[in-house]
């Protein structure tokens, strides 16, 4: 009897594993895959901007949310078509994929369930760069206010889009400065990228969506 309990075991382990392994194949296909595309004009010259960088942002989707390779394959060729359409425009190629990977990796109630820790920038929203706008241009009660409001702002491009400061000054869509003064670095970030560094990748996506349909 013992001798039938183990071998039950022993293919019910195997099944775990098996299933375990083809989750991690998938997600090194779609490594595979999105680290071969190239732009051609990189949003910035780091690697957090990386082809490399953008594939390990798919593996991870794809392991933790469990979508086929048809959905893979499909959305990598979306990807791949965003970029030879759109070869003259700035395009940050992690941060495309994982917009392009949230549109497919969905549970049940039509959420995209993912650890943003992945890609911290993807926190970059119109809604959040606005609201922390303007909790600081509000007329403060105290210079401690002001203070505590400058604070979050800096907080959270510290935390999770540091590498969005040092890009070419055509990326921020902001003015120049009146009297030779410099914007601070937290300031471009959220006053020159935020209203548009996501939808500008999602008005991308969605005009060649149009071609594959």
């Amino acid at each position: 009897m013992r001798e039938l309990d183990e071998l039950y075991l022993e293919k019910f382990v195997d099944l775990r594993l098996k299933l375990k392994s083809s989750a991690q194949k998938e997600g090194l296909a779609a490594k595979s895959l999105v680290g071969a595309l190239s732009v051609s004009v990189p949003f910035g010259e780091s690697e957090a901007f990386s082809s490399e960088r953008a594939g390990e942002v798919a593996s991870k989707i794809v392991e933790q949310s469990g979508i086929t390779f048809r959905q893979v394959k499909r959305t990598v060729e979306h990807i791949d078509l965003t970029l030879r359409c759109y070869r003259d425009q700035p395009i940050d190629l992690p941060l495309l994929t994982y917009v392009a990977f949230s549109r497919v990796a969905i549970d049940a109630e039509g959420r995209f369930r993912f650890d943003e820790s992945v890609l911290p920038r993807a926190a970059l929203s119109h809604e959040i760069a606005a609201s922390l706008l303007s909790s600081r241009e509000k007329s403060p009660v105290s210079i401690a206010d002001e203070e505590r409001a400058a604070r979050s702002c800096i907080e959270f491009v510290r935390d999770n889009c540091h590498e969005l400061i040092e890009l070419p000054e055509d990326r921020y869509n902001l003015d120049p400065p009146m009297n030779n003064r410099k914007y601070y670095d937290w300031y471009k970030v959220l006053a020159g990228l935020g209203p548009t560094y996501i939808s500008s990748h999602e008005k991308m996506l969605n005009g060649s969506h149009q071609l594959l349909e």
